[in-house]
């Protein structure tokens, strides 16, 4: 009876804890919303950065209560990854001041003194909230993960699931020889300057883009699917191939794929040992800052600049929030209009095209379509992509979807070979949190196919 009162107790703090988080992300939400509305007054630079980490700490709070999906797991890293390229930057230059964003000149800053700049960070905020609020709506009706965790492990045996490991060693394999063969025959230099290396590996050659894909899908499926032993070796055959891309200056290549790993792992029930946050510390202190301040000049060569920075990898992946800036720019000088979800479904059409032979089914592109070309070498993220669609309207569909799908998917009961399809799926997602979604299609396709051969390929014949 007193383990019995002891359980409703907990349960209750527990539903109350719930409630006044979501009493707290509703209001921010309609706080962000009216003020974006004209209703409330705009706050200034330095009261919205201190909005960013409140609102922030309270959607992890919220996912946190969630017992139906890992703290750290595939739908809390993509968000994470989120705030990071939304809130970065802002909040470091006008928390911490601008001594801490000397890397970079007042040109490329100029989006933090905008007229556009808070509202470009509310839009974020909204983002990241409707991204919680549906991530949670999507595990309702659905088991605990300590329901799961033990059906989840027992099929590690199966022979699909042996499979899956096996093809992401190969795919490893595939991914290194060809970086080796790079390397033998000089394309790539390993002190060559990152710059070098795009015009070298990116531009020259499509291949590249589906070394990427497969890259991270074979470590995708390694560990979703293998054993720890498996999983072991899977990291260095990882690795191998992450010392080239590091060398040449390339950083997302090889640690979007670890973040989703990170999800996957969680989803597993696998402990967050101390050994991996000292790797995470390290990645984001020393490793991260160190690449990004050396690969002008090549890496090799630049050993002097290694050093320690909290802040610097916050800083350059909140960059991104400038294109929210610069979008807002220019709806608020005439010079865009919304592109009514065509960036979206336009990548389908083109997929769509290229299977039905005889008739071409490709739209014309509005004027303002190709972000590479209006913002040539920014990059991308989501949130700017959604509004630029739909406007406020159009950012909270795509968070929404986004965070319903992924979370409603987290929480059910995937066998391993399931998982490791989806967690390849977020590794391209966590990718386009920082680029167009125009690629997203075509790779989630391919990986389909990879997935229906792995499952359905003839198992032995035993007799």
């Amino acid at each position: 009876m007193e383990k019995l009162s002891v359980n409703k107790q907990k349960a209750l703090s527990h539903a109350l804890t719930s409630m006044v988080l979501w009493i707290a992300l509703l209001s921010m939400f309609l706080y962000c919303l009216f003020v974006l509305m004209d209703v409330f007054p705009i706050p200034s630079q330095l009261q919205i950065s201190w909005i960013s980490i409140g609102i922030c700490i309270l959607c992890m709070f919220v996912l946190k209560q969630n017992r139906k999906i890992a703290t750290f797991g595939l739908t809390s890293v993509l968000l994470l990854y989120t705030m990071c390229t939304q809130f970065g930057l802002g909040t470091v230059y006008y928390i911490l001041g601008p001594e801490y964003v000397v890397n970079y000149s007042d040109y490329t800053l100029r989006f933090l003194f905008s007229p556009q700049y808070v509202q470009a960070v509310l839009i974020g905020l909204i983002a990241v909230m409707t991204y919680t609020i549906a991530s949670i709506l999507g595990t309702l009706g659905e088991e605990s993960i300590k329901n799961r965790l033990t059906r989840n492990e027992n099929n590690i045996f199966s022979i699909e699931t042996q499979r899956a490991v096996w093809v992401g060693y190969l795919l490893l394999i595939i991914v290194l020889i060809y970086m080796l063969f790079q390397v033998a025959t000089g394309r790539i230099r390993l002190g060559m300057d990152y710059n070098s290396y795009i015009q070298s590996m990116v531009d020259a050659s499509n291949i590249y883009h589906y070394i990427l894909i497969i890259y991270s899908v074979g470590i995708a499926y390694i560990v979703s699917s293998g054993n720890r032993k498996q999983i072991k070796y899977g990291l260095i055959l990882y690795s191998c191939s992450a010392i080239i891309f590091f060398i040449t200056g390339n950083k997302g290549e090889v640690l979007y794929a670890v973040l989703a790993c990170i999800g996957a792992s969680q989803y597993r029930g696998f402990k967050i040992k101390t050994s991996l946050i000292l790797l995470l510390g390290f990645i984001l202190g020393i490793f991260i800052p160190f690449i990004t301040a050396a690969r002008e000049n090549g890496v090799l060569g630049s050993i002097d600049k290694i050093g320690f920075s909290l802040t610097d990898s916050f800083v350059e992946m909140g960059m991104q929030l400038r294109l929210n800036v610069y979008i807002l720019e220019q709806f608020f000088s005439g010079s865009r209009d919304f592109l009514m979800g065509f960036s979206y479904f336009n990548p389908f059409i083109n997929i769509l095209d290229n299977f039905i032979p005889f008739i071409s089914i490709r739209l014309d592109s509005p004027k303002d379509y190709n972000f590479q070309s209006v913002f040539p070498g920014y990059g991308f993220n989501q949130v700017a992509e959604s509004y630029a669609n739909g406007g406020l309207i159009g950012t909270i569909l795509f968070f929404f979807l986004i965070g319903f799908t992924i979370a409603k998917l987290e929480s059910r009961n995937m066998n391993l070979l399931t998982l490791a399809y989806f967690t390849s799926i977020v590794a391209i997602l966590i990718n386009v949190t920082r680029n167009s979604f125009a690629f997203v299609p075509g790779q989630i396709f391919l990986l389909t196919i990879l997935y229906i051969v792995v499952k359905f390929l003839p198992k032995r014949n035993t007799k």
